[in-house]
C-alpha cells in the first residue's frame, strides 16, 4: 500500500491506493471498485488501527440559493 502524503485528502490517498491494486484479481462477490465494499470511514479506522495514522475528519457546509 503506497505511503500517503502528510496531510493528503483520504479520498485522494484511497484514489492511488485503487490504482496500484487495479489488477489483482478479487473474488466474484467484491468485483469492482476496491473500496466498494468498504466506506470511507471504515478505511479511516483500518488506517488508524493498523498504522496508527491520524485521521482528521473536516466538515464544510455550502449555502445554495435557487
Amino acid at each position: 500500500m503506497p505511503t500517503p502524503e502528510q496531510g493528503e485528502d483520504l479520498y485522494d490517498y484511497k484514489d492511488r491506493v485503487e490504482e496500484q491494486f487495479k489488477d489483482i484479481e478479487l473474488p466474484p462477490e467484491m468485483q469492482g471498485e476496491l473500496f466498494n465494499v468498504m466506506s470511507t470511514d471504515e478505511f479511516g479506522s483500518y488506517l488508524h488501527k493498523r498504522y496508527g495514522w491520524i485521521i482528521n475528519e473536516s466538515v464544510t457546509y455550502h449555502i445554495w440559493r435557487n
